[in-house]
């Protein structure tokens, strides 16, 4: 679980940038900014950008996560044929 995962740091609400999740046991919204998100709040309703209190309200607590998992490789070498090939 992403909640329990060690590849994700709880961080401030106050630093939350683009691509941090916020979330608890029953909602995730990905944030776009210092102040909003995106997510799908009900099944019967489309994916929504909102404040990050209106996306998560009657959901509960929630904390903030970054990605701290691994980071890709600057550049990958490939073996392809006769000739290597450096992506990056």
């Amino acid at each position: 679980s992403y909640m329990t995962s060690p590849q994700w740091k709880r961080i401030a609400l106050s630093q939350a940038g683009a691509g941090d999740l916020l979330c608890n046991f029953t909602h995730v919204v990905i944030v776009i900014d210092a102040l909003h998100a995106i997510g799908q709040e009900n099944p019967r309703r489309n994916v929504a950008v909102g404040t990050f209190a209106d996306l998560m309200a009657g959901t509960g607590s929630y904390v903030c996560l970054r990605y701290a998992g691994p980071k890709p490789a600057a550049a990958q070498s490939v073996q392809s044929g006769s000739q290597t090939l450096t992506q990056g």
